[in-house]
């Protein structure tokens, strides 16, 4: 295995990706800097799971927010180390997932 290799490989967001968060974005009144925080992060990630959190925002874009605070704890708990708050961190986002999508069937 390569240095530095994570098993997946980052992709820029295509223009209907960048069409529908540009539309959960302006349903949920995101202010310049969210948007640039979301936008800075997706291309970072695989192109499957971009499309996942693409369908959370444009399905909850009132959650926006709070999907903003829970990475920020995530990235912190990682940079930091701290398995407890990863563990707590991961629960609360599981448990709050799981009231949502019960919430929209």
């Amino acid at each position: 295995m390569q240095p530095g290799y994570t098993g997946f490989t980052a992709m820029d967001l295509n223009l209907e990706q960048k069409s529908r968060l540009d539309a959960a974005f302006d349903r949920a009144g995101l202010s310049p800097s969210d948007r640039e925080f979301w936008l800075g992060r997706l291309p970072t990630i695989p192109s499957d799971m971009q499309n996942r959190i693409i369908g959370m925002l444009e399905t909850f874009p009132e959650e926006i927010a709070w999907l903003r605070d829970i990475q920020l704890r995530k990235e912190s708990a990682l940079a930091s180390r701290d398995r407890g708050a990863w563990h707590a961190i991961v629960t609360e986002e599981r448990d709050h997932l799981s009231t949502l999508v019960g919430r929209s069937q």
